[in-house]
Order: structure tokens, then C-alpha cells, then sequence
């Protein structure tokens, strides 16, 4: 309906800032419009409007989706310095980052009058987004040597580009500085390592970790039995699942495709995951697509055609997978 509202919005003879921000502007943007929005905000600054400051991380957002940085953000940028508003450095960042131009968010990092615990995570994130993991270990290095506060969340980061990247060295150091911040038990950052192990095929790191881990969320367990999978171990990932299941977490739909991926990798596993079938059933599970494809090649795969069958029929919306 963004044709209707904006015949509507131009047959309004005088616009207040409330329909230029609150509805035409917000509008275009969360309805997936990004240069309508951003050129309406061009236009806005035409008519001497008012623009809402809730509106500016919206338009940096935009600016961020579209990945047009080469003019439009440059232009926002320009915009926001020229009327002295003042910004989160790290919705600056980001928004180069996403658009791939480093060069532009390292030189607002390094123009940040300070330099947060925000402003450095958003400085590493910026790497990793664009898969240049050795340097977002380089920034966590130097965020250590300024004693700038690590948190949750600089772990959560910088674990990610290890695991991407498979670096086990840079991991492994990671890990260290984690436990002695006392970090190597929290929830987050734990899950976070855990993974991380099991990405670098450290499958025996992976498993210590979870056993240290006092209060095992869901997300553990989940990341601990898809790690089993992805090393191969299928048998191991069956053996947590029933762990997991014991206790009374429910597992998410990644778990349990997870677990049907490793019961379709022999017939003897078959009979367990008819059982995982029907605990999906109970729980509303078997509606998901991901659980529902992940069925389909596990009847597939141990000859059971006619049960294969029966659920792709079943599935209502069939993507490329199924």
C-alpha cells in the first residue's frame, strides 16, 4: 500500500514534521523502500521540516540495507555533521561496514572523540561482517592494550570470526583472555566458544567446555549436538540429544533437523528418529519447514519411499531444498 499512502501523503496541502517523519519517511523504510525513504528525506530537508531524532538511526538503517554508500550515505554523513547533530559513532560504522567501505567506518573509529566498549565492537564487527577475521582478532588485541572493558558481547563477536575463519590459534588465545575475565562460563560466551571448537574440528575442547558449564541453556546443548554432527560423530549427537531431552529443554528446530540429518546417515538410527518424528509432532515442531525437509531425507535416504512421499505432500510451502 506505499503507492496509496503516498497519493495520500501528497494531497496533504501543509505536511507537519509528524507526517514527513512518523509516516511517509518511517513507512517507506520499514516496508523495505530504503531509496524512497532516504530521497523523501532529501526532499524533506527542501522544505525546512523538522526531521525526529528516532528518524536518524532509521535513515543510517536505510542506508545500511540499501548498501548505497558511495552517495547516499556519504550524503547523510555530510548532513549530520553540517547541522551538528550528534550521533552514535557505532550506527556510522555499521553503516559502512554493511555497505563494504571499511575505509570510511575506520576513519570514524578513529575520529570517535571516545571510544566506547560499543564503539570497539562495532569497529571488529565491521571486519568480521566483511570475512576479514585475522584483522578483527588484530582489533580485539588492541581494544585488550587500551583497557577498554570487554563484555558478553566483544567475546561473542570476535568467537564468531575465529570460527568462521577456522583460525585455532587466534581461538585458543581468545578463549584464555576469556577465562581470565572470568567469562568462560557465561552462558553467551561459553555457547559462543563451544562452537567455535567445534568449527575448528576440536570436537574433545568442545566437550570439556560443556561439561564446565555449570547451568547449560538451550542454546548449548544446541550448539554442542549440531557441533557433534558437523565433526561427524553422529552417534555422540543422538546421545546428547537424549541428555538434552532427560532434563526437560526442548530443542530448537536446528537441533532436531540437526539430530534427523544424523539418524538419515544409517538405518540403524532410523527406529530413534521416528521417535525424534513423533516428539516433533507433539510439540508443533513437524510444521517447520527445516524439521519437515530434514524428515523427508531421512525416509528418503533409509528406503522408505512411501513415508518420504507422504510428508513432501504435507509440506504446504515447498522451497528448493524440499
Amino acid at each position: 500500500y506505499a503507492i496509496d499512502a503516498r497519493q495520500v501523503f501528497d494531497g496533504i496541502p501543509e505536511r507537519d514534521a509528524g507526517s514527513w517523519n512518523a509516516t511517509m519517511i518511517d513507512g517507506y523504510i520499514r516496508n523495505g523502500f530504503q531509496y524512497e525513504g532516504i530521497h523523501l528525506f532529501k526532499k524533506m530537508q527542501l522544505s525546512c521540516v523538522r526531521l525526529y531524532r528516532y528518524s536518524l538511526s532509521i535513515i543510517l538503517d536505510a542506508g545500511m540495507t540499501a548498501r548505497i554508500c558511495n552517495v547516499e550515505s556519504r550524503f547523510m554523513h555530510s548532513w549530520y555533521k553540517m547541522h551538528g547533530v550528534t550521533i552514535m559513532v557505532t550506527a556510522l560504522i555499521d553503516m559502512y561496514a554493511k555497505c563494504g567501505v571499511l575505509t570510511d567506518a575506520w576513519q570514524v573509529f578513529n575520529k570517535a572523540a571516545e571510544r566506547s566498549t560499543e564503539v570497539w565492537n562495532a569497529m571488529i564487527s565491521s571486519f568480521v561482517i566483511n570475512r576479514m577475521w585475522e584483522n578483527g582478532w588484530e582489533m580485539c588485541k588492541l581494544m585488550h592494550i587500551d583497557g577498554v572493558d570487554f563484555r558478553p558481547s566483544t567475546f561473542s563477536i570476535v568467537l564468531q570470526a575465529c570460527s568462521q575463519g577456522q583460525a585455532l590459534l587466534s581461538s585458543m588465545k581468545i578463549h584464555s583472555l576469556a577465562t581470565r575475565m572470568g567469562y568462560e562460563r557465561h552462558p553467551h560466551v561459553s555457547t559462543f566458544i563451544l562452537t567455535m571448537y567445534m568449527k575448528c574440528l576440536q570436537a574433545d575442547d568442545a566437550c570439556q567446555l560443556f561439561d564446565l558449564i555449570c547451568q547449560k541453556e538451550s542454546a548449548s546443548w544446541n550448539a554442542i549436538i549440531s557441533g557433534y554432527s558437523y565433526n561427524g560423530y553422529d552417534e555422540e549427537a543422538l546421545m546428547m540429544f537424549v541428555s538434552m531431552r532427560s532434563k526437560g529443554i526442548q530443542p530448537d528446530f536446528s537441533a532436531i533437523s540437526t539430530v534427523l540429518a544424523a539418524c538419515a546417515c544409517s538405518v540403524e538410527f532410523l527406529d530413534f528418529g521416528k521417535v525424534v518424528h513423533g516428539d516433533a509432532v507433539k510439540r508443533a515442531a513437524y510444521a517447520n519447514i527445516i524439521v519437515q525437509s530434514a524428515l523427508l531425507t531421512m525416509y528418503a535416504k533409509c528406503g522408505l519411499v512411501d513415508a518420504a512421499e507422504y510428508i513432501f505432500k504435507k509440506i504446504e510451502a515447498r522451497d528448493l531444498v524440499s
